[in-house]
């Protein structure tokens, strides 16, 4: 009979927690030496092609995907949203793409979700509009944005969703608070709880309830002098 040796090892010392829960920077790096990880400064050099997609090669942003053609008209790149315009300078179409699946979407919507948008972040007061110059003599960092359009329904029930968010990367250390996401064994229970009717408790006296705030990242105060680029949608 074989014995087995079982150990405990504290989650600090543990590789798995870095990718399950928030830790503080020093037994982060600690985990990342265990999987032969380092910090490195500065953007890589290309970005993971996920999803099957096929972009060019070239570096360009903000091309749409597809088997569509301009025949000869130029294209004008709002991100994923993309308007053709013939000689004259007038719009002859738009096509928009789905950043999650890249799907064709109708350009139209995509416009309606993010004037949605657009109109919350003015309702929120989440920036001020200042002069290029203010921010530049000011040495405030001026952060890019870009929109990300998604249908989180489908082609019978569509959803569309668009955001705005900025194009920064997190190279300090931040020790702030998070909320990690709970495990599966805490949803078997909370489910099994609700699910358990004693002798003396009444039937659909336990009720689960789910919240989401919506456009959460909205009501949290900036905490610091920073501006970013007001899209082509505001100005």
């Amino acid at each position: 009979m074989k014995q087995l040796e079982l150990r405990k090892v504290l989650g600090t010392e543990n590789p798995a927690d870095m990718m399950t829960k928030h830790l503080a920077r020093g037994p982060l790096d600690k985990c990342m030496g265990h999987l032969n990880q380092s910090h490195v400064k500065g953007r890589a050099k290309a970005g993971l092609d996920v999803q099957g997609s096929t972009g060019p090669s070239d570096g360009s942003i903000g091309t749409p995907r597809g088997p569509w053609s301009t025949h000869g008209e130029s294209a004008t790149p709002l991100r994923r949203l993309t308007e053709y315009r013939n000689k004259a300078g007038d719009v002859s179409s738009v096509v928009a793409v789905d950043d999650l699946t890249n799907m064709k979407l109708e350009a139209g919507k995509v416009k309606e979700a993010r004037g949605k948008d657009i109109e919350y972040v003015r309702e929120m007061g989440v920036y001020d509009k200042i002069p290029r110059h203010q921010a530049v003599r000011n040495g405030w960092k001026i952060i890019k944005t870009r929109w990300i359009d998604i249908n989180k329904g489908d082609d019978l029930n569509p959803n569309y969703r668009s955001r705005l968010v900025g194009k920064e990367f997190n190279n300090e250390q931040m020790d702030g608070l998070f909320a990690g996401t709970p495990p599966l064994e805490s949803l078997r229970f909370l489910v099994h709880e609700a699910a358990t009717v004693r002798s003396n408790e009444l039937m659909g006296s336990k009720v689960i309830m789910i919240n989401d705030v919506a456009r959460a990242l909205f009501e949290a105060p900036a905490t610091r002098d920073i501006c970013i680029e007001i899209p082509k949608e505001d100005l």
